[in-house]
C-alpha cells in the first residue's frame, strides 16, 4: 500500500510542488491515505504509477489545490478512489487519461469553485 506516500493514523503531512511518479502498489500507487489521515497537497502532479493516483480509506481526508492526477492504472480508482467515508477536497484540479480495470467508485466530494 503507499508505493510513493503512505498517510495512516490522523497523520497530516503537507506536499508542495512535488512530483509522484513512476510507483507500484496493489493499492494507492502515488499516494494511499487512510484512518483519518488529511495530507495537503499542493501544486502536486501524481502521474504513471501502478495501483492507481490516490486510494482513500476509512475517514481520510486529503485536500488538493493545483494537483494533477493523469496516466495512473489501477483494478479499481485509476485516478482516485476514495472508500468508508473518505472525503477529499479539490480544487483546481485535472484527472485525465487514468485506466481501471473495474467500474471506478462514486463518492462525493467538496467542489471549491475557484474566483478570480
Amino acid at each position: 500500500m503507499g508505493g510513493g506516500i503512505y498517510c495512516n493514523y490522523n497523520s497530516s503531512p503537507i506536499l508542495v510542488n512535488v512530483t509522484i511518479t513512476g510507483n507500484s502498489a496493489d493499492y494507492g500507487g502515488g499516494i494511499y491515505c487512510r484512518s483519518n489521515s488529511s495530507p495537503s497537497l499542493v501544486n502536486v502532479t501524481i502521474s504513471d504509477n501502478t495501483g492507481g493516483g490516490i486510494y482513500c480509506y476509512y475517514n481520510a481526508s486529503p485536500s488538493l489545490t493545483n494537483v494533477t492526477i493523469s496516466d495512473n492504472s489501477a483494478s479499481v480508482g485509476g485516478g482516485i478512489c476514495c472508500l468508508y467515508n473518505s472525503q477529499p477536497s479539490l480544487t483546481n484540479v485535472t484527472i485525465s487519461g487514468n485506466t481501471a480495470s473495474y467500474l471506478l467508485v462514486v463518492f462525493t466530494v467538496q467542489i471549491v469553485p475557484h474566483r478570480v
